[in-house]
């Protein structure tokens, strides 16, 4: 995943050219014009990274395996796109926080059947896009 990531961040880079950010201008503060230093060719999608500001990130990524247990505090995560994934069971000084994804419950797809651990004595379960069933309608 991390490959198709990387692969899919440089085809936009190389798309759009590399970052412009460095050359922007911003108003001063207090400005009310807050277009200061924008023209007719700003209309344009633009590039926000570099193929070395990818490459950094990349370089960052942890993979994490089944039942591994990993301190938060010393990663930077960006929740809305890593906990979709996969089950996490979070410890939070006594509070316990067990969020399951959308795929926990799909069969033949998982190596391992489901744990149903990740509820016991949890204070918060977080269910995400859960599904009836088959063509059923979302949960």
């Amino acid at each position: 995943m991390v490959v198709e990531l990387q692969v899919t961040m440089k085809e936009l880079v190389h798309f759009f050219g590399d970052s412009v950010l460095k050359s922007q201008t911003h108003s001063q503060p207090g400005s009310t014009n807050i277009f200061t230093g924008v023209t007719a060719d700003w209309n344009v999608a633009r590039s926000l990274y570099s193929i070395a500001d990818i490459q950094s990130c990349i370089d960052k990524v942890r993979p994490v395996r089944f039942g591994e247990h990993l301190n938060l505090y010393e990663l930077e995560v960006d929740a809305a796109y890593g906990l979709d994934y996969c089950n996490w069971m979070i410890d939070c000084g006594g509070e316990k926080i067990s969020i399951v994804s959308s795929s926990s419950m799909v069969q033949n797809i998982h190596p391992l059947p489901f744990d149903e651990t990740v509820f016991s004595n949890a204070d918060v379960l977080t269910f995400l896009s859960l599904k009836f069933g088959p063509g059923l309608g979302d949960l």
